[in-house]
């Protein structure tokens, strides 16, 4: 556990005990739970943009790539279809 979450649990305590409500143990430990998931999701979702953003950039690369290739064979076809030509 990082100091944030020391320093969110004692304040948790503090209000608590200010409020004069009857804090548990439980009650921290989900709320602690809780903000983690909320970190984790947007963790995982700033992960899942950078990847879908990198994905996109790789997809055009290799379109990129295929359409010169495609292009490269279509030319040689070509010269080779009046290379032949010239010979008849």
């Amino acid at each position: 556990m990082t100091n944030k979450v020391f320093a969110f649990f004692f304040t948790l305590l503090i209000i608590g005990s200010v409020n004069n409500k009857q804090l548990t143990y439980t009650d921290i430990y989900t709320t602690i739970q809780k903000i983690y998931y909320i970190k984790q999701k947007k963790v995982v979702n700033k992960i899942k943009v950078k990847l879908d953003k990198f994905y996109k950039k790789f997809l055009c690369k290799i379109r990129e790539i295929v359409f010169t290739i495609y292009n490269y064979i279509d030319t040689l076809n070509y010269n080779f279809k009046n290379d032949l030509r010239n010979l008849e």
